[in-house]
């Protein structure tokens, strides 16, 4: 498959190869030479009248685009012109050519894309979504509203494919050079794609959305985990612990739930500082309606006696991790042994040794001949429908599925704030400190009240004696007492300081929340684009008949240049090898082999890929 530029183009009686000269560019040559095919008679000085005044051949001379026409086997005739049409290989006819373009790989991809017909989709949705927008507001007017299904098209085509072409931040429309142009038709600007944005925000997009995320999901299986993303703003802003910083900082939080074969189902948005107990039944309960499986696995953030008893409650499953300061070993459980693996571990079922009522939670221990115990616990529904010996597995799984999902995902924009629109409500902040301080007042005063009845006690106990006589009772009972009193005074002491405190925190105050409008279309966009990149990458690997990882096939295949050739019947991409080692060019041909046997069309035309030792 692995020919030369000249080899490749000659077998298939399309192109000669080209090469750029003093007087005349490699680009100039394949206009001059297309005219050519469709009229070789042509006058040498009327193809230099016909060409563009802008392009370098039109300020060269007859004579050198005679010799040009002589390399090519194209000479006019001698005599006068007849003005017939060279109909010679009229079914090679160039109607295009693109002698460099970059992103091969993902043109190919956008075809597979029209063919899956996910853009489509996508169109439908939101052309659904603006007609019950109209509907409802009908005296509203503003671009989308009006736009052409092509016009919306193409322009999600640029929002979904940004992140293939380097393009993370929208702003980067205006810096980088892309292949928009020739994968799409049409490229754009930031000013565009950011107005474009702001309307799908407007007629909220990104609920209609979400049913996106399900196509294609086959899993029986939830796995839920979070990611923090870091956003810098001066303006006051409720923060919490973005651990990729390692400081406390504002951003959202970004909870993502993938089925077991790594399909991204279900996205939502919360501030940083809402702790995963705070929303995750709400959350499941909103997975389980979009893709019916009751099951999820977790990790240690949901580790909750009281949620255990929640998903019970609403009859859904959960899998989780036991944190290390809960348990001491095995001497924690009363165990059953319920396999040997062949590296010696052993799994145990268990259940707590000493018994806790209000505790649902059933466990499963794995203990290594060498290393720590671990400790795994499910709720009732989970128990029931997956076994206790594969809950370790289950359990571990998470890693390859969300993980390292999360961090491709990062690399290609998930990690960029899009949107500056702020909320404005209550500071959460200040009224958890509010609350804190409340509750130890609240304490404090219990404390004083039962002080109060000791010290009365103990003063009525110290009269009686005094009344008997007493004497080493007497000085005990009047110790007690100063240690009574002493008490209050240090109780009496800290509610000052408690009320303090509160003053210090001052009237109510209001901090701003982002408005996560934006961020949940662009997230939907990078979770679908992953899942779009991973059903991609499993058809690749099952016609190659080759294990390649999905990052190898970006890298190799996505990236890298070459040219299009468009005919009467098909689009013919020519995919540059230079800088491949040895290894990567077999394996590059492995890849164009396998395209080629997906059998992709384009607009009623094969795609055809090969490669090319070097550009023309």
């Amino acid at each position: 498959m692995s020919l030369s530029a000249q080899e490749n183009i000659d077998s298939h009686n399309l192109v000669p190869a080209f090469s750029s000269g003093q007087k005349i560019s490699d680009w100039s040559q394949m206009e001059l030479w297309q005219i050519l095919q469709t009229d070789s008679e042509i006058t040498s000085r009327a193809l230099q009248e016909r060409l563009s005044p802008a392009n370098d051949i039109s300020c060269i001379t007859i004579r050198h685009i005679n010799r040009i026409r002589a390399r090519f086997s194209l000479s006019a005739p001698k005599g006068r012109p007849k003005g017939k049409l060279n109909t010679k290989n009229s079914s090679a006819e160039i109607i295009k050519i693109d002698p460099n373009i970059s992103s091969v790989g993902t043109h190919i991809f956008s075809h597979w894309i029209e063919e899956k017909s996910a853009i489509d989709r996508m169109v439908d949705l939101v052309m659904a979504r603006i007609i019950e927008y109209r509907e409802q507001l009908p005296d509203v007017h503003f671009p989308l509203l009006f736009h052409s299904r092509d016009t919306i098209k193409k322009r999600l085509q640029a929002i979904f494919f940004a992140p293939l072409l380097n393009i993370n931040k929208l702003v980067e429309f205006d810096r980088f050079e892309t292949p928009l142009n020739t994968m799409i038709g049409q490229g754009y600007q930031s000013s565009t794609m950011n107005q474009f944005l702001g309307q799908l925000e407007r007629i909220d997009a990104g609920e209609s959305l979400m049913p996106l995320l399900g196509v294609g999901a086959s899993g029986k299986l939830n796995y839920v985990d979070g990611h923090m993303v870091a956003y810098w703003n001066k303006s006051p802003m409720h923060k919490g612990k973005i651990t990729m910083l390692g400081r406390v900082m504002a951003g959202s939080q970004a909870v993502v739930s993938h089925d077991d074969n790594g399909h991204g189902c279900f996205i939502e948005y919360y501030p940083p500082d809402a702790q995963m107990p705070q929303f995750l039944i709400r959350y499941c309960l909103k997975v389980v309606e979009c893709t019916g499986n009751k099951n999820f696995v977790i990790d240690r953030a949901a580790n909750s006696v009281a949620l255990a008893r929640n998903f019970d409650e609403k009859k859904i499953g959960l899998l989780c991790m036991l944190n290390d300061d809960q348990y001491t070993g095995e001497d924690s459980f009363k165990t059953t042994l319920i396999l040997k693996q062949s590296d010696g571990t052993k799994l145990y079922k268990g259940v707590w040794a000493d018994e806790r009522k209000n505790d649902p939670r059933q466990f499963v221990l794995t203990c290594p001949e060498a290393g720590k115990t671990l400790v795994y616990w499910a709720t009732t529904v989970f128990s029931k429908d997956y076994e206790a010996k594969d809950w370790p597995s289950l359990y571990r799984a998470r890693n390859d599925l969300q993980e390292k999902k999360f961090k491709r995902m990062k690399s290609r924009g998930f990690d960029v704030n899009h949107g500056c629109k702020m909320i404005i409500g209550p500071d959460r902040h200040q009224l958890n400190k509010k609350k804190a301080i409340t509750k130890l007042q609240q304490g404090n005063e219990k404390k004083q009240n039962k002080i109060i009845d000791k010290i009365s006690h103990k003063e009525d106990q110290v009269n009686e004696s005094k009344a008997k006589g007493h004497g080493k009772r007497l000085k005990q009972r009047e110790l007690a007492l100063s240690k009574l009193e002493a008490s209050q005074k240090s109780l009496k002491e800290n509610e000052t300081k408690l009320s303090s405190n509160f003053k210090s925190l001052g009237d109510p105050k209001t901090r701003a929340d982002r408005d996560f409008s934006k961020q949940l279309i662009m997230g939907i966009r990078s979770v679908m684009l992953e899942n779009m990149l991973n059903i991609f990458h499993a058809s690749l690997i099952f016609l190659m008949g080759y294990q390649v990882s999905l990052e190898m096939m970006l890298d190799l295949f996505f990236e890298r240049s070459g040219a299009r050739i468009e005919t009467l019947t098909e689009y013919i991409y020519l995919i540059n090898l230079q800088g491949c080692s040895k290894k990567n060019r077999e394996l590059l041909s492995k890849m164009v082999i396998a395209i080629t046997a997906m059998h992709l069309k384009s607009n009623g035309k094969t795609i055809r890929v090969e490669t090319r030792e070097k550009p023309p």
